[in-house]
């Protein structure tokens, strides 16, 4: 098993001058010519690098430009570039294949000699880059050290003790080829959890109902309640189509067009209609805010999903009350900050300190990881002893 903190991060960063210098005298190919791949190009340009192209696996970019930049398909950019040029893995999104390791390997086979995943350009350019979801600064991690030695602590299942170990790690060194495999069950419904007959499920961040089909399926459509929070106006239409699609739960399910946090108020929301929408001073919207200590005042939630962008904690510290008096079942998104990793865990046990720490990754690179807090009588028999 990994050690934690083993080695100074900034030793880890101290080569991105040597990369600045690099990029600075070959050619460089941004692999990948979406939203990420067009930010890492816009700074590149403003540091005075020009890339000469794109490379992208999807075929219907070929021979278009982007950003004023031709989109290359992996062959012609490996013929052209691959010998003598830098190849950036500029794409990162939530998938089962198809990941930084699959893609350095697709473009080691195309013969590109030099490839680099996009961490390393974040920590090269780090005024414009980052924060970017879970990167940060590797410099950053060892000014808390404490914080996450003490949430390594909590964690005695040994899987998940060595997915927080490797994630830390993965944070510090961007190292592709380090992550444990990816858990199969359904997100947020683990096998160490068995439905209840009364099952009150709040899902913040409800997206367009992908979470509450995959409710329906654990419990068999046997629940009390399914209460969403989804503040995207796009995307809470496609919610309450969803739930409409299930006429024998009219009544059980509710979607409630609002974001949770910390306090009740408003917020500046970046509704994009995508799974991405989220809270930010730069949101184009405004839009109704709650906490759930004041909107779950009536009810007594079973299970609480959080995947929010970021704003878990704000929303855990606003549903503090219900928590402690429920006792639920905690599914917490702990990726979408560098420092969500152990600060989400350590708010968890101080909420719910008899409950039992989990951490699960569902999908490549870092995403989609979940902290789960579960309380004793709630851990299916086999888990009780293990």
């Amino acid at each position: 098993m990994t050690p934690l903190l083993d080695h100074h991060a900034a030793d880890l960063a101290s080569g991105t001058p040597d990369l600045d210098h690099a990029l600075r005298n070959a050619p460089v190919v941004l692999f990948g010519a979406g939203n990420l791949g067009q930010r890492i190009l816009k700074e590149l340009r403003y540091a005075g690098i020009q890339p000469s192209a794109f490379a992208d696996n999807n075929r219907r970019l070929w021979g278009k430009k982007v950003d004023a930049l031709e989109v290359l398909s992996p062959e012609d950019a490996a013929e052209r570039f691959g010998a003598k040029g830098i190849v950036i893995i500029a794409t990162w999104r939530p998938a089962q294949s198809g990941g930084l390791r699959d893609l350095e390997h697709q473009l080691g086979s195309l013969g590109c000699r030099r490839v680099i995943p996009f961490p390393q350009i974040l920590w090269t350019y780090p005024e414009q880059l980052t924060p970017h979801y879970l990167w940060d600064l590797p410099s950053k991690i060892d000014l808390e050290r404490d914080a996450i030695l003490r949430a390594a602590a909590l964690f005695d299942e040994m899987e998940s003790n060595r997915e927080f170990r490797y994630q830390v790690e993965f944070r510090k060194t961007a190292d592709i080829h380090l992550l444990p495999p990816l858990e199969t069950h359904p997100q947020y419904f683990p096998e160490f959890l068995t439905p209840l007959a009364e099952e009150c499920f709040v899902d913040c961040g409800a997206y367009d109902g992908d979470t509450l089909c995959s409710f329906l399926q654990w419990t068999g459509g046997r629940f009390r309640k399914f209460i969403a929070f989804e503040a995207d106006p796009a995307n809470c239409e496609k919610l309450r189509a969803a739930a409409a699609g299930y006429p024998e739960t009219a009544g059980r399910i509710e979607c409630r067009q609002e974001a949770v946090a910390a306090s009740a108020g408003t917020v500046r929301f970046d509704a994009n209609g995508q799974a991405g929408a989220a809270i930010r001073e730069t949101g184009g919207i405004e839009v109704k805010a709650v906490a759930l200590d004041e909107a779950l005042a009536g009810s007594n939630p079973t299970f609480i999903k959080m995947d929010i962008e970021g704003a878990e904690i704000d929303a855990l510290r606003g549903a503090r009350d219900t928590i402690r008096r429920a006792q639920p079942v905690l599914a917490i998104c702990a990726y979408h900050r560098q420092s969500d990793l152990w600060r989400i865990p350590l708010l968890l046990h101080e909420l719910l300190p008899a409950a039992r720490l989990f951490l699960k990754s569902y999908c490549l690179d870092g995403l989609d990881t979940v902290c789960y807090a579960v309380p004793e009588h709630r851990l299916s028999p086999r888990r009780l002893v293990s």
